[in-house]
Parts: C-alpha cells; sequence; structure tokens
C-alpha cells in the first residue's frame, strides 16, 4: 500500500515549513500508525511527518518495552521510501523521561522557523491537560487528535473547546477508519503464532520474525 499525501499549495517554502511529530513506543510500529500519519498530514496539510519513537516514556515501564534499537529500526524499515515521511531518533537519545514539552522544545530549536504539530489519538486530547505543561506544549506545537468514526465525536469536541478556552493555541479533530490495530494485539497474535500479515508493513514482519521478537519467553 503506498501512503502518500497531497501538500497544501500554501506550504513547502522552508520558512513555513509544517511538521508533524508523531510519537510513541512503536512496539511495533504497524499500519494504524501510517494511516495516522497520512490523514494528520493531508487534514493539516504537514510538508513532513517525522515518527518519535520514545526511550522512556513516563506513562509506561520503559522495561517492558522491546529494546529501543529494534523499535527504531522497525519503524525506518515501516516509513522507508514513503514521501514525507521521516524518523528522529532524539527521544530514544535523550536520558530521562520523554516528555512531550520537552521534545517540542527540542524540535522548536532544531526548526525555528517552522510550524510544528503534535499528532496523537483522539483520547489523547480528554487527557492533554493533565500532561507536563500543557500550556507550555500548545504554545510550541498545534495539537491534532485523530479519533474512529462515531468514537465520542462530542466529547472530543466538548475537550477541545474546553483546551482552547484554557491554553489556547490550535487544536484539531482528524477523523480516520481503519484505526482498530493495535501493538498489544500484534505482540498477542506473534506470541501465539499467528499471522500478522496486513497488520505491519512486510518489512516490519520479516524483521519481527528475523529477531524472534514478541514470541513466548523471548
Amino acid at each position: 500500500m503506498a501512503y502518500r499525501y497531497r501538500r497544501a499549495t500554501h506550504m513547502g517554502t522552508k520558512a513555513g515549513q509544517a511538521i508533524g511529530i508523531l510519537g510513541g513506543t512503536f512496539d511495533p510500529v504497524h499500519n494504524a500508525h501510517l494511516m495516522i500519519a497520512r490523514m494528520a498530514a493531508e487534514a493539516a496539510g504537514l510538508d513532513r511527518v517525522v515518527f518519535m519513537p520514545a526511550g522512556a516514556p513516563p506513562n509506561k515501564d520503559a522495561r517492558s518495552l522491546t529494546a529501543p534499537e529494534h523499535r527504531l529500526a522497525m519503524v525506518r524499515l515501516a516509513v522507508e521510501g514513503i514521501t514525507g515521511f521521516d524518523v528522529s531518533d532524539i527521544e530514544i537519545r535523550t536520558p530521562g523521561l520523554d516528555y512531550t514539552v520537552d521534545t517540542l522544545r527540542l524540535m522548536r530549536e532544531m526548526n525555528p522557523l517552522a510550524r510544528l504539530f503534535f499528532i496523537a489519538g483522539g483520547d489523547s486530547l480528554l487527557y492533554l491537560d493533565k500532561w507536563k505543561d500543557p500550556g507550555q506544549l500548545l504554545s510550541l506545537a498545534g495539537f491534532i487528535a485523530v479519533y474512529r468514526p462515531g468514537c465520542g465525536m462530542r466529547k472530543l469536541e466538548r475537550k477541545r473547546a474546553d483546551i482552547l478556552k484554557r491554553f489556547g493555541g490550535e487544536v484539531l479533530l482528524v477523523e480516520c477508519s481503519g484505526l482498530d490495530i493495535s501493538s498489544s494485539e500484534i505482540r498477542r497474535r506473534v506470541a501465539a503464532g499467528l499471522g500478522i500479515s496486513g497488520l505491519v508493513p512486510e518489512a516490519v514482519e520479516a524483521y519481527i520474525r528475523l529477531h524472534g521478537l514478541y514470541r513466548e519467553g523471548a
């Protein structure tokens, strides 16, 4: 499947480049991640989307995650050859917990003239005000919440209005079908000896098999 998107006609100059940042553990990266990135790019007119695997996310025990070099390698394989998709290892290389606001500060320093957008699942918006420095986060980047059709749109709209009233900034809601794939389900299927074809890119499936990831006792 080719994941390509049209760039907005008012974008493209270096000074006004729009960059989306899609963070996550990517354990493993799967086709829904690629779909989220594509839909967010189309909705916001992004010039590129940067996939950013987490090293030590504050909401998870890093010891329970697959080694970062494997997760990073799988993401690189997943986006290889896709126009407008890049990969960053900033969070993996940075010591300590990976708070989104800190990552955005680094991205702002690296891209002072770009428009930044952080891309996340729709449910993340419901808890955005509980994240570290939400006001600062929204001053650094717009927030794109990608949600499944029919999954609490009114609730998301109310939360969006509340967030904008309290913190300002830019919050976009993007509907995206085909989001019923989860990394945990993929891990479960591999552990049970079941196939994952169609759930992850072929190169990622081959990498998982080659390195024996997610098998029982691995």
